[in-house]
């Protein structure tokens, strides 16, 4: 038998909130072992004491409250039932009581083990959605705001935004957001070594992990644009706000820099249009492997620094190097997933 006066401590510990929770367990133990009419009461009790210090906690306590309501009303609803039909007729008072207190006790313990952790607020629920190669796809968050993403991204949200004081989200590749306004509900991007934080507006972020750098331009609206890097949060450059038409590059070598350019050709690929203008036939290279999900080799270096424009709407990797050939006379030939370009000079 448990010693009397170390329970009454453990009680003690229990209504003020410091118990640990192997000190629980303990208690928890004698209360399965010794429960009565009388204790149901006092538990009873104790929640609505619980129920009203939490009131005079700033956090979340709506949600709180709620979670007390309902384990008020499970108990209570509990111990109105009639008693359950038992073989032993002559131990059904008894055991019924038994029985309710066992009842009441499990959803004191998780109540308990929700507050000894200090988990004062609901936990929020993930989704994850990601795009295979060559596929772009919409996906519309629980606040109306929309996020188009391009080929081989992720996108990690929250199924809903009412449990927290940002709307935060997590991306890894391309994406072009519309963000619904809400000026007391920031919308946060993490994405790799650089957060972004809106309250409505519409923008782009390429990201990729392979990539070396990070790039955010923004087409309405503005953004703020920081590097995830408390150490350093004051130094100058690690923070930048971004207006329409302003573009932001992030590279651990340099940090943020800032420009200011025409983003058609940076958005285009939401609307299927692939946009080349002046672009080095290496550059072209590059955005061909991400559109198409293919390796390109420039066999000759000499036709690296070639400048190619062109204007494409849902274009097959096919029409684009038939203009490149049209152009430059450069030849291409496919293996499989490779694709290799050859050609002669600029001329």
């Amino acid at each position: 038998m448990e010693n009397k006066k170390y329970i009454d401590q453990l009680y003690k510990k229990y209504i003020n909130d410091s118990i640990t929770p192997k000190e629980f367990d303990i208690l928890f133990d004698y209360w399965k072992k010794n429960a009565d009419e009388k204790k149901l009461d006092s538990f009873k009790a104790l929640l609505l004491e619980k129920k009203s210090k939490a009131k005079n906690i700033k956090s979340k306590v709506k949600d709180r409250d709620k979670f007390l309501d309902d384990v008020m009303l499970t108990i209570n609803k509990r111990k109105e039932r009639p008693p359950l039909p038992l073989i032993n007729t002559k131990r059904k008072d008894r055991t019924w009581y038994k029985v309710a207190a066992v009842l009441a006790l499990a959803i004191l313990s998780s109540l308990s083990v929700y507050y000894l952790l200090y988990d004062t607020s609901p936990k929020t629920d993930f989704l994850v959605y990601q795009t295979e190669s060559r596929q772009k796809s919409t996906v519309t968050l629980s606040d109306g705001t929309k996020v188009k993403l391009n080929a081989n991204s992720k996108l990690k949200y929250p199924q809903t935004f009412n449990n927290s004081d940002v709307r935060e989200v997590f991306l890894e590749g391309e994406a072009f957001f519309e963000v619904t306004p809400n000026v007391n509900l920031p919308f946060v991007i993490k994405s790799s070594e650089v957060t972004t934080t809106v309250l409505g507006t519409s923008f782009n972020i390429r990201a990729y992990p392979k990539d070396d750098e990070i790039e955010i331009s923004v087409v309405t609206g503005k953004i703020a644009v920081s590097i995830n890097d408390d150490s350093n949060s004051e130094q100058p450059g690690n923070r930048m706000l971004l207006t329409p038409n302003q573009v932001a590059n992030y590279q651990p070598t340099q940090g943020l820099t800032k420009e200011t350019l025409d983003i058609t050709e940076l958005v285009a690929w939401k609307d299927g249009i692939l946009i080349f203008n002046d672009k080095t036939i290496m550059e072209t290279a590059k955005i061909l492997e991400k559109w198409y999900d293919v390796k390109v080799i420039v066999e000759n270096k000499e036709i690296g620094g070639c400048l190619f424009r062109g204007k494409f709407k849902d274009p097959s990797l096919t029409k684009v190097l038939e203009s490149l050939k049209f152009m430059y006379d450069i030849e291409y030939e496919f293996s499989g997933e490779l694709v290799v370009l050859n050609g002669k000079n600029c001329d």
